[in-house]
């Protein structure tokens, strides 16, 4: 039995992700919105620290959802 991660086929090493801070400044702000916003057209390679709807792709509705947290309508990304 392999009990070492690296050694498992098809293993994926996870990866700390802070959500969020997308422009390196270390806190949220419009800044960040737009780079999600980018990456859900393409304009700039995607990241999955972008997607805040967890499906593994970044999308509109993901700069949607960091715009509505950044305004205050919704309490947690």
């Amino acid at each position: 039995m392999k009990t070492n991660p690296n050694e498992i086929e098809g293993f994926v090493p996870a990866q700390t992700v802070l959500k969020g801070y997308r422009n390196g400044n270390n806190r949220l702000d419009i800044g960040d919105i737009a780079k999600v916003a980018y990456m859900a057209i393409g304009l700039v390679e995607e990241e999955l620290r972008g997607d805040f709807s967890y499906d593994g792709t970044v999308k509109a509705a993901d700069a949607a959802r960091i715009a509505y947290y950044y305004v205050g309508q919704i309490p947690i990304l």
